[in-house]
């Protein structure tokens, strides 16, 4: 078989089974919806709608905790991916946007399917693994419940491991920049964690190599260095091609939530979704531990699907890691990632080793959830377990080894069998949901050890009569895939476990997030520059129709503005005091209940609004809503009588006081010293506003300090008249102010953060320079082979 009509059916097998394992969204009128889902769809369709309006890409978000930036805090990136534009045209011209992922999972099939048979792995083993890692568990489960850029930047590791494997083999030139490519578009992708994580193996990968190269005594020292120094150099030039994102996120780490722990808490809270010893028996026993949602009684906080990786598949891994032909440095490659990979993974439950890597690994202590570090145990496993499979067909003409390997499941049966027999009893409580848990465990026992049955009569069958043994493969991953069937429908639709939310949905379910209801008629209708606050919660919705909410979700909150919001907690508030809502420009109180009396507030609308959240009672539909106007409330900008010094450590509990009043004294931290006579007459207009500027102007007879209710963030904020450039100060902690001259000036704050421009220039010339490399190298590759 030719390999392009190789690799066009290998896609089309491909496309079909993920069309069988997503089979209830693959068309678009069923969608996955998680809260990890809800949050970037409203603030993508405020972006879209900004771009849409005046085409230009809203680098500020205002909509949430008052205003963050965008790509810093990697919101709304995927505009950034270069693929992206691809996946744009199909959703343009009718293919669903769930597509998006699902191409991406085909993709790491074909990355899988190629890196093993680049390893000399024949095309039905391989054909097992790439099927099995593109529908695992892990892939879906990230898929179902909102973690795309996961799944899309975990697809490139195949491919990745391959070009970095064939550039030691081969040292071919034009296999440079095509690595380099494929490492900046997977850091493109956006989810810096899984990127690390194939950055340690490509490192690993480098070291090994070279202890090989050295002890084999033949290496040619200059050459050595010359290789190393061009696989730097390409993975250096992927760096160059992500910093579109990159480098404004880092510039960005100081300032956000990322950064503000200290180690001690820090490691605490970055080491929850940490596995477990216990919790390894969920990768062979999925239901063990209640399969997620309710019933879950592992180690983690929750969690809504088991890691499961099978027993079959793990059998054939250990064959094929101590018998199979597979070249013993990748032999111990893939096992020392799977080694580290699993270790790492315990977070909190093996604290020393994972000590190592949080405090030795630049920025490795900004990732939190160490159980993601499984994806690579799966990759490695599955190379494994396509040698495995390889190896076992070998073998099924000779009756000696086969009765040996029978000898050996039948032992694995009987551990299984011991286990369903007695491990039950020891982790199940005595109470109401007891029942539903062992009917699932002796569910799944039942169908396990029916598998492994199953897999070893076919074993026996095979040795014993002369059957062609592409059936044996066909059977074994019929098998695999039938196992992993059952787990990824059961995440994508439960109907045996107790999940803790439904998260697919109809289209509707997302339409009405999107709909314009009463309420978000009656603020649009509202032409002033206001907040709202959204007692609910954290809902970034409103960020669908620009309406700015000092609430909201988001990760990696500015951390100036996280300490006030700590402030307000460690006080036990609920409703924030009336000072704070002052302070940040709130108008409106969006609030579920009825009886609310305050006499700073006053009812102005009692309807009905859709719902999004927890109370699954009321998700997604109609709940009483009514809206309560701050009669009180500050303009965006607005002047204060005094200016005080005050210390970082002070501001927020001075703030967060009673007595507080922005407008008659406000504080700046900073050691200097504002004079001015303040003029109640003075006035300030805003002429315009949009996320990335806005235009005011102010009259006033003396120096006065504005007070601008926008959030202080360091780097890209500026403030002209057109002549004179002018300080920004962090007022109160959290918001901008100025010093204003006498007379009348219009002023533009502009926000065009520096590390954004350079950090699309160079990605894009890079891009450009890796395609021109790859195609003058190839070509002249081309020509000599030609002569």
């Amino acid at each position: 078989m030719k390999k392009p009509f190789e690799y066009l059916a290998l896609s089309c097998l491909l496309t079909i089974i993920i069309i069988i394992t997503f089979y209830e969204v693959y068309s678009g009128y069923k969608i996955f919806v998680s809260g990890d889902s809800l949050s970037p769809i409203a603030l993508r369709e405020g972006v879209n709608k900004i771009i849409t309006n005046n085409f230009n890409y809203p680098l500020w978000i205002p909509w949430i905790f008052s205003g963050m930036p965008s790509i810093h805090s990697f919101t709304n990136i995927s505009d950034l991916y270069y693929p992206q534009y691809f996946f744009v045209f199909l959703n343009k011209i009718g293919l669903p946007w769930i597509w998006n992922f699902l191409l991406h999972l085909i993709f790491s099939g074909i990355g899988m399917y190629s890196l093993l048979r680049y390893l000399s792995c024949s095309k039905y083993a391989s054909l097992f693994s790439s099927i099995l890692f593109m529908i695992s568990p892990y892939m879906v489960a990230m898929t179902v419940f909102g973690h795309g850029s996961q799944v899309m930047t975990a697809s490139y590791i195949p491919f990745i491991i391959l070009l970095l494997i064939r550039l030691h083999k081969e040292k071919k030139v034009y296999y440079f920049p095509v690595f380099s490519l494929l490492v900046g578009l997977q850091l493109q992708r956006g989810h810096i964690q899984i990127a690390y994580y194939t950055w340690m193996m490509i490192g690993l990968f480098i070291v090994l190599n070279n202890y090989h190269v050295i002890k084999s005594k033949t290496y040619d020292l200059v050459n050595l260095i010359k290789h190393n120094f061009l696989v730097l150099v390409s993975l250096f030039s992927g760096l160059l091609l992500s910093l579109n994102i990159y480098f404004p996120v880092v510039n960005y780490l100081s300032d956000s939530t990322r950064s503000s722990l200290s180690s001690s808490s820090g490691i605490d809270f970055a080491t929850q979704w940490s596995f477990s010893i216990k919790e390894s028996l969920t990768l062979f026993f999925p239901y063990l531990l209640g399969f997620g949602g309710k019933l879950y009684s592992g180690d983690m906080p929750f969690t809504d699907y088991p890691n499961y990786l099978g027993i079959i598949v793990f059998i054939l891994a250990i064959i094929g890691l101590l018998k199979s032909n597979l070249c013993k440095e990748y032999k111990l490659f893939f096992l020392l990632v799977s080694f580290f990979s699993f270790f790492i993974s315990l977070g909190h439950n093996f604290i020393i080793f994972y000590k190592i890597f949080y405090y030795c690994f630049p920025y490795f202590d900004k990732f939190r959830v160490p159980v993601y570090l499984l994806i690579l145990v799966y990759f490695s496993v599955l190379i494994f377990s396509a040698f495995g499979l390889d190896h076992l067909i070998k073998i099924t003409n000779n009756k000696y080894k086969v009765n040996k390997y029978l000898k050996y499941l039948s032992l694995s049966l009987g551990i299984v069998f011991s286990i369903y027999l007695f491990y039950p009893k020891i982790i199940i409580n005595k109470t109401v949901s007891s029942v539903t848990l062992y009917k699932l465990i002796n569910y799944d026992f039942i169908f396990i050890l029916s598998l492994l049955i199953l897999f070893i009569v076919m074993l026996f069958i095979f040795s014993k009569r002369k059957y062609p043994s592409k059936y044996f493969y066909l059977i074994v991953c019929l098998i695999c895939f039938y196992d992993y069937l059952r787990i990824d429908h059961e995440i994508i639709s439960a109907s045996k476990h107790i999940p803790h939310s439904i998260v697919l949905k109809e289209k509707q379910y997302v339409d009405n997030y999107l709909s314009e209801d009463s309420t978000i008629e009656f603020l649009l209708e509202d032409t002033s520059k206001f907040r709202i606050f959204d007692i609910l919660g954290p809902q970034n919705k409103w960020g669908a129709f620009h309406i700015e909410n000092i609430n909201g979700y988001h990760p990696a909150k500015i951390d100036n503005y996280n300490k006030l919001i700590n402030k307000l907690n460690d006080k036990g508030y609920n409703l924030w005091p009336p000072n704070i809502l002052k302070l940040l420009n709130v108008k409106y109180l969006i609030i579920p209940y009825e009886n609310f009396n305050h006499p700073e507030f006053e009812k102005v609308l009692s309807t009905e609004m859709f719902y999004f959240g927890s109370d699954k009672r009321y998700d997604g539909k109609k709940i009483p809503s009514y809206i309560y106007k701050f009669k009180n409330h500050y303009p965006r900008l607005f002047y204060t009588e005094n200016i005080n010094t005050v210390s970082n450590n002070d501001v927020y509990d001075l703030v967060t006081n009673e007595l507080f009043d922005p407008a008659k004294n406000s504080y700046i931290t900073e050691d200097e010293l504002i004079s001015f006579n303040f003029d109640k007459n003075s006035k300030v207009e805003i002429i315009s506003w949009s996320p990335n500027e806005i235009i005011f102007k102010t009259n006033t007879t003396s120096k006065q300090f504005l007070v601008i209710s926008e959030i202080f963030y360091s780097n890209g904020w500026k403030i002209s008249d057109g002549i004179d450039n002018y300080k920004i100060y962090n007022v109160n902690g959290v918001l901008r102010g100025m010093v204003v001259p006498e007379g009348i000036h219009k002023f533009t704050m502009t926000f065009s953060p520096f590390d954004v421009k350079w950090g699309r220039y160079i990605s894009l010339l890079m891009f450009i320079s890796l395609i021109i490399i790859f195609i003058y190298y190839f070509s002249k590759t081309k020509n000599v082979k030609d002569v």
